[in-house]
């Protein structure tokens, strides 16, 4: 006699085996879902049930690879999610172009609250936050089914990102001719921003798909640090940001991430533009002036058009990009506010 099992579990949790004092949270377990083991590692201090879960950028980035400095002063208050999306970072599993989208890491985000709901209770008080490519990736999750998602979170922290793929190419080369001129005139590094203004100038913002400036705007960023425009960066201490495990190809499947599979097909079409209104939580948008992957004035615009009635923006003068590493401090301090007034 042959006998079949039906296992209906969105969700299947590996916990450890000793349960964790939320006052010195030092945690992890895996979100397996469609495909995708997502692992996901918790610390700080949840003994106030409040918890601020981190969306990281890329596509292909790694949870741990903000935390960097900031987080310091944040653990010590409130319990911080670093989760490592599915084709990115320390996450495996079996994908393809069917489960490798934007709508899957739409419902990923879902179950994770729905793992730590089950881990921690469900009285916890949840906080969301992206950086980069993961604060599209909010702003997907919660303009999404009419922006049910919202719900589940008490506040929202967009930093550093866009929200319309193709928008950042044009406004990426107006922005990056805009600070090399500037500092051409102040006489810094003229030789080098010249044959910046040559590389946007020759960019196709039409395609969406020519990486050279956004590429080149990293470097560019070291030149700015080099000239005391924004600050030096602080090291990640976490093991996962190191080269190994950045470049370890065979224990990821990021691979995926970086093909046409994702970035030819989703990130192009990728448009929340009309969404945008949807997004009435409280809001805290966070970016650099020298923003050269996601220029300033792309936060500005989200900041805009919002629905949210409860916003506020931070802008970041002596940083780029990577603003939680330049001026942790702020950052920081911003976060921390943001929590403690809508906890």
């Amino acid at each position: 006699m042959n006998y079949k099992y039906f296992f209906i579990l969105p969700i299947l949790l590996f916990l450890s085996c000793q349960k964790e004092d939320l006052a010195n949270l030092s945690d992890s377990f895996t979100v397996r879902r469609n495909g995708a083991d997502m692992p996901a590692y918790v610390y700080g201090n949840a003994t106030n049930k409040n918890f601020l879960v981190y969306l990281h950028g890329g596509p292909g980035g790694t949870g741990l690879g903000i935390r960097s400095g900031w987080q310091e002063t944040v653990e010590a208050q409130y319990g911080v999610v670093y989760w490592d999306q599915r084709g990115s970072g320390m996450s495996q599993g079996h994908l393809s172009e069917e489960n490798l989208n934007v709508d899957e890491m739409i419902k990923d985000v879902s179950a994770l609250v729905q793992v730590l709901k089950h881990k921690y209770g469900e009285d916890i008080q949840l906080f969301l936050m992206g950086h980069s490519w993961g604060s599209t990736l909010g702003t997907a999750v919660l303009t999404a089914d009419n922006g049910a998602a919202q719900a589940l979170f008490n506040g929202w922290i967009h930093a550093a990102a866009g929200y319309n793929w193709c928008q950042i190419w044009t406004e990426e080369v107006a922005n990056f001719k805009s600070i090399a001129e500037a500092q051409i005139a102040q006489n810094e590094e003229v030789a080098y921003w010249e044959s910046g203004i040559e590389l946007a100038n020759d960019i196709d913002v039409a395609s969406c798909q020519d990486f050279r400036l956004n590429a080149e705007g990293f470097k560019a960023e070291g030149i700015l640090q080099n000239s005391g425009v924004i600050n030096p960066h602080i090291q990640a201490a976490s093991f996962f940001q190191t080269e190994i495990f950045k470049n370890n190809q065979s224990i990821t499947n990021k691979t995926l991430i970086k093909t046409n599979t994702f970035f030819d097909k989703e990130l192009p079409a990728l448009d929340l533009t009309d969404k945008l209104s949807l997004i009435t939580l409280p809001t805290l948008v966070l970016h650099g002036k020298y923003d050269l992957a996601v220029p300033h004035s792309i936060g500005v615009s989200y900041y805009e058009n919002i629905g949210s009635t409860e916003k506020e923006m931070v802008t970041f003068e002596k940083s780029g990009h990577q603003l939680h590493s330049t001026e942790s401090d702020v950052f920081a301090a911003a976060v921390l506010e943001f929590m403690e007034l809508y906890q």
